[in-house]
């Protein structure tokens, strides 16, 4: 299932506009056509299910069918990231941070890799001591 996102602003009654990267993935990419059923999430715990009724290049109206409020889980979940030279691969890692159910990403930036210091095994024994 594709989950699109929409900030609040672009929700207007029964209505969404998708706008930019993310209609143009959807419209490009994915080959969202006229009718076609969507899933939008403002960020704020709404959750859209949807009717694309107009396409056009960089905007997806979407009509809501089915609208739900998630709350926020407990606990909540915190990552910490470190920085990834490869934009690619740093959106990747946030994408399946978000994925996994994190609110809240931190950056960490080191004089060194510890990659190359510490193996995995250096690592589980810190984060998970016996």
């Amino acid at each position: 299932m594709n989950i699109f996102y929409a900030p609040p602003e672009q929700i207007n009654g029964n209505r969404i506009e998708l706008v930019g990267q993310d209609a143009r993935h959807a419209s490009k990419v994915m080959r969202f056509q006229r009718g076609d059923s969507i899933n939008v999430v403002d960020g704020k715990g709404g959750w859209y299910k949807g009717t694309i009724i107009q396409l056009l290049r960089d905007t997806i109206q979407i009509e809501i069918n089915e609208q739900t409020v998630k709350e926020k889980p407990k606990p909540e979940l915190v990552m910490a990231l470190g920085i990834i030279k490869k934009r690619d691969r740093l959106e990747f890692a946030v994408e399946k941070a978000v994925e996994l159910g994190a609110l809240n990403l931190f950056y960490l930036e080191a004089s060194t890799p510890s990659s190359r210091t510490y193996g995995w095994t250096g690592w589980n024994q810190r984060l998970f001591p016996q």
